[in-house]
């Protein structure tokens, strides 16, 4: 993996800048994966940050020659490398769920960023990573309940309509969401008529389906999280 992804850029890149004209392209592929932290290894997204690392710092040396450098950052993508995976209709779903596009990408789609980089319109970037991934992980949805009850009762798995369940009982005291919840915030509610209090972490999505409005929360505090 080391001499595919790291030793060969390198070295091929080394042979080849004489014969390069002054004005070129180098655009190497790198992978989301060098922003989103998997649990499925280390050595692929250490040898994918250390060609951007290499794609940035040599656009800083051929500037001078007008030539840049760049890197592509892929994401979920047909390819003979992730056929299989892709097969099992478990991991397809997954890996949709996590692109903001709602699709795996294709060649094309990688091939046309490619190009542009490649081309006259392109002439001003340098030194630059370009995510070329439908959007994959701009959100991390959670498979846990986002509701933890205080008052010492159960709270329900998350549901629909929405993101933000309610403790069994009635919950009078909570509609407005205010902007600016984080990934981390806490939305702090009080149901004053039961006087159970009870905190609901949210995530970045869930604010951002609730923003919409399909039920609001009235007098709710927003706190910056832990």
């Amino acid at each position: 993996m080391i001499a595919v992804n790291i030793k060969a850029p390198f070295f091929l890149t080394q042979r080849l800048l004489p014969r390069l004209r002054d004005g070129g392209r180098i655009i190497n592929i790198s992978s989301v994966s060098t922003r989103v932290a998997s649990s499925h290894g280390i050595g692929y997204p250490l040898t994918k940050g250390a060609l951007e690392v290499f794609s940035h710092t040599l656009a800083k040396h051929l500037g001078p020659r007008g030539i840049t450098v760049n890197s592509v950052a892929v994401g979920f993508t047909h390819t003979d490398m992730t056929a299989e995976v892709l097969a099992d209709p478990a991991n397809l779903d997954r890996n949709i769920s996590l692109t903001a596009l709602g699709r795996i990408g294709q060649a094309r789609d990688i091939a046309d960023a490619v190009a542009f980089l490649a081309s006259d319109g392109a002439r001003w970037i340098t030194g630059t990573r370009i995510d070329v991934s439908g959007g994959v992980n701009l959100w991390q949805r959670s498979t846990r309940s986002s509701t933890k009850a205080v008052s010492g009762r159960a709270a329900r798995t998350r549901g629909r309509p929405g993101p933000f369940q309610r403790p069994a009982g009635p919950a009078r005291g909570c509609h407005r969401i205010v902007p600016g919840l984080r990934r981390t915030g806490r939305v702090h509610c009080r149901d004053q008529g039961a006087g159970a209090a009870w905190v609901m972490e949210e995530a970045e999505e869930d604010f951002f389906e609730r923003v919409g409005g399909h039920e609001r929360f009235p007098a709710a505090t927003v706190s910056r999280g832990r």
